[in-house]
């Protein structure tokens, strides 16, 4: 399964993926909002509307009615008309002085490599802000189809992201997207979770949330089909912004939640960057065995030697990833004076820190004293 796994995986491509998630990921450390949901839900279109962009409201071959929006290409939000995900990087709005992420989707259907993008990148937004409200994007057929089966996928993620569910129904809001049922009301829309929840056990994780909100409809607003651009008016905006309003900010931790096929792939990409560290380290190693060879200056040989001493005197048995990371950087004033070493060292430790997390219970442990031994035998 393995071998299957990983020829199906470009994991230098999945790198290079990471490193674009990050050069888009803004850290915010004021409240934000987030839109999280199924690949597919909405969550684009909801950013579009709430942006206040001219919507065009069109039928395709098929008869399916379909929503796009005007937008300068430079600031586009790429939205879907199929399952598909057309949210690989999340997008990132401010409406209204507030801050709102648009996040990739939950169980994408691209690839494990989007899997893990995606679940890197919601992960990375919620880990930098004061505190957040969540806004759960649900597209009405997958709670009326296959006994809700989407819907429970969609809570029990987000349920293992958020384990506290009392703080997880304060800070969250529903948006019930593509609905064609005229009549339907967020009060009926609670009695469909709350049968749901009765008759099928996959939605058994997600329970104690389901009672608090079959309490709440107010924390739910169906966005209805529309028929027409008329149909996407202010009146419809205004429920929105209030069901979003009727959560609180919160701040908790978000857990792992990735699927066996991926905890698999992630244990490759720790081998990758830990091999990537090995060979910066050796190249490292070399330049300080230079500078060794011609430093004419004693004094300044002197304190390049007392700062290797002190790097090397931690214990191995104890040493961190965060203490490796100093050290290297310390280092490299001494030895090179090059900012983008420590740069990419520190690009490195921070991707090994994410996902060492997530790497799967039968992992061997990342090994730090390989890291440094190319640096000890410069001593001897």
């Amino acid at each position: 399964m393995q071998r299957d796994i990983n020829s199906a995986i470009d994991l230098q491509k999945l790198n290079f993926m990471i490193d674009q998630a990050e050069k888009k990921i803004i850290p915010i450390r004021n409240k934000i909002t987030c839109f999280l949901g199924l690949t597919g839900a909405g969550k684009s279109t909801l950013m579009c509307f709430l942006l206040k962009l001219k919507p065009i409201v069109e039928i395709d071959d098929y008869g399916q009615i379909y929503i796009d929006f005007i937008q300068e290409e430079d600031h586009k939000i790429e939205i879907g008309h199929s399952s598909a995900s057309c949210t690989e990087l999340p997008n990132f709005r401010i409406i209204n002085g507030e801050y709102y992420w648009d996040c990739p989707g939950l169980f994408d259907n691209k690839s494990i490599a989007q899997e893990i993008l995606n679940l890197y990148c919601i992960k990375k937004i919620f880990e930098s802000p004061s505190c957040f409200k969540i806004v759960i994007v649900v597209e009405y057929q997958n709670a009326s189809v296959a006994r809700g089966r989407d819907l429970a996928n969609t809570l029990r993620q987000i349920v293992e992201m958020f384990p506290d569910q009392n703080n997880l129904f304060n800070c969250l809001s529903i948006i019930v997207t593509k609905c064609d049922k005229r009549n339907m009301t967020s009060e009926k829309f609670v009695r469909i979770l709350d049968n749901l929840s009765r008759e099928n056990n996959e939605f058994e994780s997600a329970i104690p949330l389901l009672q608090m909100l079959s309490r709440a409809p107010q924390k739910i607003v169906i966005f209805m089909t529309p028929e027409n651009a008329e149909d996407l008016n202010e009146e419809l905006r205004n429920k929105i912004h209030a069901c979003i309003c009727t959560a609180s900010f919160t701040k908790m931790p978000i857990l792992n939640s990735l699927s066996d096929r991926a905890k698999l792939v992630i244990d490759n990409l720790l081998t990758l960057y830990e091999n990537d560290i090995k060979s910066e380290m050796t190249k490292f190693s070399k330049k300080i065995f230079i500078k060794f060879r011609s430093e004419t200056d004693m004094n300044a040989l002197h304190q390049g030697k007392a700062a290797l001493d002190d790097f090397l005197s931690i214990d191995p048995q104890r040493f961190t990833i965060q203490e490796f990371e100093s050290g290297i950087i310390n280092l490299s004033n001494y030895f090179t004076g090059s900012e983008a070493l420590s740069d990419g060292f520190r690009s490195l430790t921070n991707k090994i820190n994410f996902y060492n997390s997530y790497r799967s219970a039968r992992s061997p442990p990342i090994n730090l004293l390989s890291w440094i031994n190319p640096i000890r035998y410069v001593l001897e």
